[in-house]
């Protein structure tokens, strides 16, 4: 975990579905590269959402430029 990454996630003020699946990208960053590769289903179950959601989540923070 990336204490940094955490931190920087939590600022943002988003929609729940993708504040929860950004918290738990950052959650999951390598602090050395700053990348982090989960799984749908692992980030499905983790942030108590469907893996349909969470991909929707994905798009919507890759559309507004916040991950990539």
């Amino acid at each position: 975990m990336s204490f940094e990454a955490m931190a920087w996630a939590v600022k943002w003020d988003l929609p729940v579905k993708q504040k929860i699946t950004l918290i738990m990208l950052a959650d999951r960053v390598n602090k050395d590269t700053g990348r982090c590769f989960p799984s749908i289903k692992g980030l499905a179950e983790d942030c108590g959402m469907s893996e349909t959601s969470v991909k929707e989540a994905i798009r919507s923070l890759r559309e507004a430029g916040i991950i990539i």
